[in-house]
């Protein structure tokens, strides 16, 4: 499936904000497949991307054990939104 530019720009800017503090390259790997498929189910949403890509990074971390790192990235993302 072809996005337009401004897609391309909204998915990343969203995948760089979920996972600014994920260094993890599997990890970005998998939220960013997360919200390419969801925008090609036609999704548009900003605010619903954010929650895909969230819910993709803790999948990823429920699967890996690694709660120390999701609750460092929960509170860098509770900081961001304040």
């Amino acid at each position: 499936m072809l996005f337009s530019p401004e897609m391309l720009k909204l998915l990343s800017t969203v995948l760089d904000d979920v996972c600014s503090h994920v260094s993890d390259e599997d990890a970005r790997t998998y939220v960013a497949t997360r919200l390419l498929e969801a925008a090609g189910d036609g999704e548009r949403s900003p605010e619903i991307f954010r929650q895909v890509a969230t819910l993709a990074l803790l999948d990823v971390y429920s699967r890996t054990g690694a709660e120390e790192a999701m609750t460092a990235d929960a509170a860098a993302a509770r900081e961001r939104s304040a």
